[in-house]
């Protein structure tokens, strides 16, 4: 998802000029994340689109994101991202040492000829590649601003940053169930 991210921001393509994405990817994650891909081209809710790799790309390269927003039965509806997913592609790496390793690998064939590529040796958030503390607070904000007020999520936010100095944990608990 990286990779993908790291394409669009580069390069901008537009949906009508992908022709093909094709990930490398280890046999583990086959099952749950790839197959069967019909399935996956065309997750039938949002629940299913969650486990669908090729609907994961297409969020990121149309609308730059792939938030809690990105996975209601509404959104998997939206036939750009549909048919950006349906472009998507795997072969599998033997090399990949699954799960010790989740390698990142994206390559997207644009109608022109010219094929973008990424890589990736590491998942951002695991502990060869940390997230940035903006990282994680962009992240916590946009979950929660599907549950709870901004000013809502401000509050736990602060009181995250002054948890170190505080002697108990009723007032995180207050702003967390508020």
């Amino acid at each position: 998802m990286d990779c993908a991210l790291r394409l669009r921001e580069r390069y901008r393509p537009r949906p009508e000029d992908i022709a093909e994405i094709r990930c490398r990817t280890a046999e583990g994650p086959i099952p749950r994340l790839w197959e069967p891909l019909a399935a996956k081209h065309r997750p039938k809710n949002g629940y299913a689109a969650k486990f669908s790799l090729p609907y994961l790309l297409a969020s990121i390269l149309v609308n730059g994101r792939a938030t809690l927003a990105d996975f209601t039965d509404e959104a998997v509806r939206d036939e750009t991202l549909r048919g950006v997913a349906a472009k998507v592609y795997y072969d599998v790496d033997p090399t990949i040492d699954y799960p010790r390793h989740f390698i990142g690998h994206v390559a997207v064939r644009l109608t022109d000829g010219r094929v973008l590529e990424e890589r990736q040796d590491h998942p951002r958030g695991g502990p060869d590649a940390p997230m940035t503390r903006e990282e994680l607070t962009a992240k916590f904000r946009a979950n929660a601003a599907e549950a709870v007020p901004d000013a809502q999520a401000s509050r736990v936010v602060a009181l995250v940053d002054a948890l170190g100095a505080q002697p108990r944990l009723a007032a995180l608990m207050d702003a967390l169930t508020a």
